[in-house]
């Protein structure tokens, strides 16, 4: 049997070297990191003209360690909703000028609820749990597919959903709606 000399660093690792070990320590000490960007969303074009859209892309990455990234994104949509896009789905369709708050088709296709709640805000109607409810009734006539809203906190916080996908290669649907205080 032979005795062997390690160093160990706060979080339990062990190292040959006390070098190795300090250099490791003093590494780790500046996780987790923080970086915080606004984008805002791409003009559109209505009318022939470049319009501005009142969205702004949140997004925060968060690393625990190096190797280990956690990014959350959120869309403040005329500086009095915030979105959330639970499974990513939703970035482009108001990300890059798709969005026609002073003109244009307003989009009632189900996949595009996301973005068609951003241009009923752009257009200036305030959300509420009717209003919510009576638009997915209208795309759910128009379209086959049936979303479903759910009041997380009454004429202020909604989830809309798709419960009818289930599994495969489409991803789920889910966002949610928030009032900004």
């Amino acid at each position: 049997m032979e005795q062997v000399i390690a160093y160990k660093a706060f979080n339990g690792r062990l190292f040959d070297t006390e070098n190795k070990c300090i250099a490791y320590e003093k590494k780790m000490s500046q996780y987790p990191k923080l970086k915080e960007t606004f984008t805002k969303a791409a003009d559109s074009i209505v009318g022939g003209q470049y319009r501005p859209v009142d969205i702004i892309r949140h997004t925060i990455e968060i690393w625990d360690k190096p190797s280990h990234k956690k990014v959350n994104k959120s869309f403040i949509v005329g500086g009095k909703y915030k979105f959330i896009d639970k499974f990513g789905k939703h970035e482009v369709s108001v990300m890059n000028g798709g969005v026609f708050p002073n003109g244009g088709d307003l989009s009632i296709n189900w996949y595009l609820a996301f973005r068609h709640f951003a241009e009923q805000i752009l257009l200036g109607n305030e959300l509420t749990d009717e209003f919510i409810q009576s638009e997915i009734n209208i795309m759910n006539e128009i379209n086959e597919v049936k979303l479903a809203v759910n009041v997380i906190e009454p004429n202020n916080k909604w989830e809309i959903d798709n419960p009818e996908w289930t599994s495969g290669a489409i991803a789920p649907y889910t966002f949610t709606i928030e009032k900004i205080n």
